[in-house]
């Protein structure tokens, strides 16, 4: 689940997400330092971007679920993600 608010000062965002051309997959562990919220306001804000919430996990994906983390980026890649 996605609770929590949003704080813009947990990170510096700009102007510059929306600037983003590339699709983009935004991969947020639930034991992140900053909240899901705010990985999910990133991805909103990326005109080709995807979020993707991973229960259990912290700040590194790759290293605490490498299976699911490559799974994800491999079905992003393939095209299957970008909205």
């Amino acid at each position: 689940e996605l609770d929590g608010r949003v704080e813009l000062d947990d990170a510096y965002l700009g102007g510059e997400l929306a600037q983003i051309k590339a699709p983009t997959l935004v991969m947020w562990g639930e034991h992140d330092m900053a909240p899901a919220a705010l990985g999910q306001f990133v991805a909103d804000q990326i005109p080709a971007g995807r979020f993707e919430y991973l229960p259990g996990v912290g700040h590194f994906p790759f290293l605490e679920a490498p299976e699911k983390t490559a799974e994800l980026i491999a079905n992003f890649v393939k095209g299957d993600g970008a909205r």
